[in-house]
């Protein structure tokens, strides 16, 4: 029950912050150019749509908790998408832990939806990551976030798995 209320309350935090996002802007006075907004901290992408800014809040709470020793790098060809692509390098039944994947690639790849052949996507070591408490921790942490935004894009399948690989860590 505990953690059903915890996962209410994190998609309503989530809801609330994409809906915010979505208001449209006060118009700026006509004498004053608009300022311009910040480059994004994390990324070298600049988000375009709310879901591509979800992910990148959540990439800025977690990519310090992330270990990259070890990380490989994988070269997206054409076809690929990143479960395919986590499920082949992590194993059989692990392709939901691809959020790692673009945490890792945080530069290159905000949306699982928008990857192109010829990106090198960062791998991170998984058991590194899993055998660290800390790590492993912020990693079930992440992967609950994400399958908010998951939830909120109507990617139920995908939520719930990612749900599932957080309950077992």
């Amino acid at each position: 029950m505990k953690k059903t209320m915890q996962i209410l309350a994190l998609m309503m935090v989530v809801g609330f912050l994409l809906a915010c996002r979505t208001q449209p802007e006060a118009a700026p006075e006509p004498q004053q150019p608009a300022p311009t907004p910040p480059p994004p901290v994390v990324t070298g992408v600049v988000p375009t749509t709310p879901v591509e800014e979800a992910f990148l809040d959540v990439y800025q709470r977690h990519i310090s908790g992330l270990i990259l020793d070890g990380a490989t790098t994988h070269t997206v060809v054409s076809g690929e998408f990143l479960a395919r692509i986590a499920h082949n390098i992590y194993g059989e039944g692990e392709g939901f832990f691809y959020p790692l994947i673009m945490l890792a690639s945080h530069e290159i790849v905000l949306d699982p939806d928008r990857i192109l052949p010829g990106m090198v996507l960062t791998v991170p070591d998984l058991q590194l990551n899993l055998r660290d408490p800390s790590a492993r921790a912020n990693i079930k942490s992440f992967l609950l976030e994400f399958a908010i935004i998951e939830e909120t894009r109507g990617r139920h399948d995908t939520a719930a798995g990612m749900r599932e690989i957080s309950a077992r860590l």
